[in-house]
């Protein structure tokens, strides 16, 4: 018998990194990213970001692939942002994301960092923190996938 455990930190943001998660519409973004991971059998850990993007610590089953998971629910969440308005000036998704796997001893570490985003973020831009995960990731500057400036 197999038994496959895989836990992802994912992240992603509004299209052209537009800071248009506000508070007051934060808890229903997070509840429809909530429902549509669940949907994809996702064991939910936490959700929680910033105005300008999104952090998800997620356990995925195997069956699935992570891009699929992530291409699915940014689709359906994004339908259901604009159907509803919670975002006057939705445009969708940016294209891509994130994706970091996490071992079972860390989930407790990647949860507090994930809840305690808006204390994290008011010494570190999203940008900043975006290129130390890189670097710590073994990405080099030179990659296209660095950022070149704040946007």
């Amino acid at each position: 018998m197999s038994f496959i455990r895989h836990y992802y930190h994912i992240v992603f943001t509004p299209k052209h990194r537009r800071p248009l998660i506000s508070q007051e519409v934060e808890k229903e973004v997070y509840m429809l990213l909530y429902h549509f991971l669940q949907k994809y059998k996702g064991y939910v850990i936490r959700i929680n970001g910033m105005p300008d993007h999104v952090h998800i610590l997620v356990s995925l089953p195997a069956s699935v692939a992570v891009s699929e998971v992530v291409k699915i629910v940014k689709q359906e969440t994004s339908k259901l942002i604009k159907e509803r308005r919670l975002i006057r000036s939705w445009e969708g998704w940016e294209e891509g994301y994130s994706s970091f796997t996490c071992s079972y001893s860390e989930i407790e570490k990647v949860k507090t960092y994930i809840i305690n985003q808006k204390k994290h973020h008011q010494s570190v831009t999203g940008i900043e923190e975006f290129r130390e995960w890189l670097i710590s990731n073994g990405i080099s500057p030179d990659s296209p996938y660095f950022p070149v400036s704040e946007l």
